[in-house]
């Protein structure tokens, strides 16, 4: 880019800059809810050579572990990064954390929102057009330093996926969750054989979460994805840092009925009826388990 500014070389998302035009600043950023280089008049842009990542981070009272998601994605070898913190009106230190970064971080707003989907469209909205989402929320980490790097190194697609590592509250890798060779919208009708965390697409390719689902909207908004586009790619690293104790980890039950919804919606009664039989030999399951801790 031959008009990129760089702010500060240590930083993933300091390095290539653009000036934005004073009358192009929004007004809205009088206000204290909001905050980052945008409202100080840098952006991003794609490039051919570096392509543009936008990289959202929703959060509510997350002081825990907000800062070390920050710095995973601060800390990418790749230059191209845009960065996006949604906070759901902390009333912890979180919004300490996110100002401390605030010359490093994109945009962040801070504002009630009405459950983690619509704070996740509105990590959509605010990003930039041409760019690719990868939604890391607080809690969540990017496995190596490298790892977007790794990703457009592998050649120029619309979704990028890979293995996450399930992870503890000490961030010990208690698992691996690997991934199909190959993905298509298809075969989603398992549920979410892919951790959102792993999966990278393009803007254009995105809808709005549906505020219907509650629980696993994510799931939808990949099917809806994964339909418009075949240009995808198994880089075959590990993307993602998924921490257990999750939104979706804590509500199991609600869980299963979005999904029960969302199959309905995409697949056919066979597959309906096949995850009928999934979700009751999960129940079984965690009954067993509770029986045998009780004994």
């Amino acid at each position: 880019m031959t008009d990129a500014i760089c702010l500060d070389h240590r930083f993933s998302t300091t390095r290539l800059l653009t000036a934005i035009k004073p009358s192009e600043i929004s007004e809205t950023n009088t206000l204290k809810s909001i905050g980052g280089l945008r409202t100080k008049g840098y952006c991003k842009k794609s490039d051919d050579k570096k392509p543009l990542i936008s990289i959202i981070t929703v959060v509510y009272n997350g002081e825990k572990y907000l800062e070390e998601t920050i710095l995973s994605i601060l800390n990418q070898t790749y230059d191209n990064v845009e960065y996006i913190i949604i906070d759901g009106k902390s009333t912890d230190t979180t919004l300490e954390i996110v100002k401390k970064y605030e010359d490093k971080i994109d945009y962040w707003i801070s504002e009630s929102d009405t459950g983690i989907y619509d704070a996740m469209n509105k990590g959509i909205s605010l990003s930039s057009n041409d760019t690719h989402l990868w939604f890391i929320n607080a809690g969540d980490r990017i496995y190596s330093n490298d790892v977007i790097e790794q990703i457009y190194k592998s050649g120029k697609y619309d979704v990028y996926y890979g293995e996450t590592a399930l992870v503890n509250n000490q961030y010990q890798i208690v698992n691996t969750l690997t991934v199909p060779h190959t993905l298509t919208w298809n075969d989603m009708y398992q549920g979410m054989i892919i951790s959102h965390q792993s999966i990278i697409i393009h803007k254009k390719l995105a809808d709005l979460y549906d505020l219907k689902y509650r629980y696993v909207s994510d799931h939808d908004w990949i099917i809806n994805a994964l339909k418009k586009t075949s240009s995808i790619n198994n880089v075959g690293i590990i993307f993602s840092k998924y921490l257990l104790d999750g939104f979706s980890q804590a509500n199991f039950s609600g869980c299963w009925a979005d999904r029960i919804r969302i199959i309905k919606t995409h697949y056919s009664i066979f597959y309906l009826y096949l995850n009928y039989y999934f979700y009751a030999k999960q129940v079984l399951k965690n009954i067993i388990k509770n029986m045998l801790k009780i004994k």
